[in-house]
């Protein structure tokens, strides 16, 4: 009688260790799809306020897909690094070199935003420039709205923060 317990339990390991290492692939595969639907949406909201002219589009859009990328990039290192190097049972001289390396990375997050700027103006003008910073703060701030629980959203007339 043991032995059929042992082996039921086996074949239950068997079959959920199966189950549950298809699952991340589907589940990185989903959360890819997800990203590049809002990646997406975010360049029709940001297209969309710019009023670009047909000659701009196509320059416009390699320039930004650059950009963004660059972006992501640098702040998938940054919070990866806040995740794991701000360890509090690390010494006050290892804290402070980590502290150091995310303020580098965000230092390189303002390289890239100087660099592209410059990049940007051969394409498009200051105020469309300007528009881009708007229109992506606006769509993060939907996003925002989005990914709270409908119970404790905000009443649409409450006062901003400063």
């Amino acid at each position: 009688m043991k032995t059929y317990y042992l082996l039921f339990f086996c074949l239950i390991i068997i079959i959920s260790t199966n189950v549950f290492a298809q699952n991340p692939e589907k589940f990185r595969e989903r959360l890819e799809q997800k990203r590049q639907e809002i990646d997406n949406l975010k360049k029709e909201i940001v297209e969309s306020q710019l009023n670009l002219k047909p000659e701009q589009i196509e320059p416009f859009r390699k320039l930004y897909d650059e950009y963004s990328w660059e972006k992501i990039q640098i702040r998938r290192k940054i919070i990866k690094a806040k995740r794991t190097n701000l360890n509090l049972t690390s010494t006050d001289e290892d804290l402070n070199k980590n502290i150091d390396e995310m303020l580098g990375m965000k230092q390189k997050e303002v390289e890239i935003e100087k660099a592209y700027k410059i990049k940007f103006l051969k394409i498009i003008n200051i105020r469309q420039l300007a528009e881009i910073y708007r229109s992506e703060q606006e769509f993060i701030g939907r996003l925002m709205d989005l990914a709270k629980p409908r119970n404790k959203r905000l009443p649409k007339n409450m006062p901003e923060e400063d």
